[in-house]
């Protein structure tokens, strides 16, 4: 992870180790495939971070074709949102599960009038 100030004092934090075909997290939702970085004019910024769509951001894959870019300040690697995502899942789980045994909703109950 690169870690920098700029001239002007701004932060700049980006993974400079994605190699190409790596899922990561972008600015735009979902999961992504990364081709390349570009280092070209972009001065003390971080490289711009070029990829594909894969998935959905619920896990739908998703055939993307177009070329996507953003900032490398946004990607990051997807295993490290999933975990999260999945942690915070679990959580809700426990919550609603709680609920469940608080409000003694054991059995769904039918939609349909008796």
């Amino acid at each position: 992870m690169i870690d920098r100030t700029t001239s002007k004092g701004y932060r700049v934090l980006y993974d400079e180790t994605f190699q190409p075909g790596d899922l990561i997290t972008t600015y735009h939702s979902g999961y992504h495939r990364f081709i390349r970085y570009e280092y070209e004019n972009r001065g003390e910024s971080a490289p711009l971070v070029f990829y594909t769509k894969a998935y959905d951001s619920n896990g739908k894959r998703i055939k993307g074709k177009a070329v996507e870019r953003c900032d490398a300040a946004f990607c990051r690697r997807a295993s490290d949102r999933i975990h999260s995502e999945l942690a915070d899942l679990e959580k809700i789980k426990e919550k609603l599960l709680n609920i469940l045994v608080e409000e003694k909703l054991n059995e769904p109950r039918s939609n349909t009038a008796d």
